[in-house]
């Protein structure tokens, strides 16, 4: 037979084990219901292990996707290196006719038409000064361009990253809410998912956003037309 204490410790163990699963009980109700209410999408999940997450991977969608200087459409670097073929294109066409110039000067029968060639290889050679000046400046806003680019190329890469990430909690959270057996938890858990699929739609838009910005910036890295 137990004892007079035995039995005494097993009541305590009972009780207190009962207390405890009603304490736990009652906090995840708590849970769901504050979730609920909550409007900002990572407060929305219950578990708390997943906000956390999604609460980190907020942060890093707005460092890498809701910042200014995201998009790319303004480096048309493709537009510039064009530019800068076609002035160096009309630079060798200045030179050759600085020459030619030069050549009709040399064979001059008289000094008016000596003079005369004078003036246009003088013109010339400014127009000549003028678009090494060009081509420097379009050389440079090509490189300017490819490297801004290169960034954003980046961080699209880890705006994307990070967006599949969150998409990930939200469907982890989802299997977790699916699977509640209590009949409390379970009527606010489908209110939720179903929050969640609508979010869903919208994740889905931005990742598609996302995923076309990383491609424009690659080409406009790569120097290629979009």
């Amino acid at each position: 037979m137990r004892s007079m204490n035995q039995i005494a410790i097993h009541g305590i163990v009972l009780v207190f084990g009962l207390l405890l699963h009603a304490r736990t009980h009652a906090e995840t109700i708590e849970d769901f219901k504050r979730a609920k209410s909550e409007s900002e999408p990572c407060k929305t999940i219950p578990y708390s292990s997943e906000r956390d997450r999604c609460l980190r991977k907020r942060d890093d969608v707005n460092d890498y996707c809701k910042t200014d200087g995201s998009s790319c459409t303004a480096l048309n670097t493709y537009a510039r290196m064009q530019d800068l073929e076609k002035a160096k294109r009309d630079s060798d066409q200045l030179s050759k006719s600085r020459d030619e110039l030069l050549r009709q000067r040399d064979s001059a029968s008289d000094d008016s038409q000596r003079r005369s060639l004078s003036d246009k290889i003088s013109e010339t050679e400014k127009d000549i000064d003028q678009s090494k000046r060009d081509i420097e400046q379009l050389s440079k806003a090509v490189e300017d361009f490819k490297y801004q680019a290169t960034g954003r190329v980046e961080k699209a890469k880890r705006c994307r990253e990070a967006r599949i990430d969150a998409v990930e909690i939200f469907d982890e959270a989802e299997q977790k809410a699916k699977s509640e057996t209590d009949p409390e938890i379970k009527a606010i858990a489908a209110d939720l998912v179903a929050q969640w699929k609508v979010a869903d739609q919208g994740h889905a838009v931005a990742i598609k956003e996302t995923q076309e910005r990383l491609l424009t910036c690659d080409k406009a890295a790569r120097g290629e037309q979009f």
